[in-house]
C-alpha cells in the first residue's frame, strides 16, 4: 500500500511542480503584451490564447496534485463536526461519488471536444497564428484522469492515517493532519 502512495505521490507531485512553472511563463506572456501594446502599439494575436492554454494546463494538470494532498476546498459547515470515523466514510462514500461523476462527465466529454478539434484540424479562431487547438483541449480528459488518480491517492494516504495513527507522516509541522 505505502509502495502505491508513494508513487502516485511521485507522480502527481512531479506533473505539479512541472506545470506550476506556467505561472511564469503567463506572467511573462502577459507582460509581453502589455509592453508590445504599451511601447509598440501592437497587439499580440497570440499572447492571450497561449496564457489562457498555459492556465488551463495549470489548473487540469496541476490541480490533481492539491487534491492529492488534501488541500482543496470544501464545504465544512458540516464536516469539521464530524468524527473522524464519519469524515473519512464521507470521503470515501459521498466525495468519491461526486468525484467519479465529475471525472467521468469531464473525461467522456473532454475527449470528445478534444477529438473533434483534432479531426477538423482546429486551429485558434482570434489569432493569425496555426497552433493546434486539440493539444490543449486533451488537457481536460488527461487532468480528470489525473484527478481520479489524485484522489485515490488521497483516500489511501487517510485510510493510512485512520487505520494506523502511528505510521502517519507528520510533515515538516510535526503535527498530526488529517483531513487535509
Amino acid at each position: 500500500m505505502k509502495r502505491v502512495i508513494v508513487a502516485l505521490d511521485l507522480l502527481l507531485e512531479t506533473i505539479g511542480k512541472v506545470v506550476s512553472l506556467s505561472v511564469l511563463v503567463i506572467a511573462a506572456v502577459i507582460l509581453t503584451e502589455i509592453v508590445s501594446r504599451m511601447f509598440f502599439r501592437v497587439s499580440l494575436p497570440w499572447a492571450a490564447d497561449v496564457a489562457s492554454w498555459l492556465m488551463c494546463a495549470l489548473i487540469m494538470l496541476g490541480g490533481p496534485w492539491t487534491l492529492s494532498q488534501g488541500k482543496f476546498v470544501r464545504v465544512d459547515a458540516l464536516y469539521t463536526h464530524f468524527t473522524p470515523a464519519a469524515k473519512i466514510w464521507t470521503d470515501t462514500i459521498v466525495t468519491t461519488l461526486l468525484m467519479l461523476i465529475l471525472c467521468y462527465v469531464l473525461i467522456r466529454y473532454g475527449y470528445t471536444f478534444a477529438e473533434r478539434a483534432f479531426l477538423s484540424g482546429e486551429r485558434p479562431a482570434s489569432a493569425s497564428w496555426n497552433a493546434p487547438v486539440w493539444v490543449f483541449k486533451a488537457l481536460v480528459p488527461a487532468g480528470a484522469s489525473l484527478m481520479v488518480l489524485g484522489w485515490l491517492q488521497y483516500l489511501l494516504k487517510e485510510w493510512t492515517a485512520y487505520l494506523s495513527p502511528t505510521d502517519i507522516d507528520r510533515g515538516d509541522t510535526g503535527e498530526m493532519q488529517i483531513h487535509g
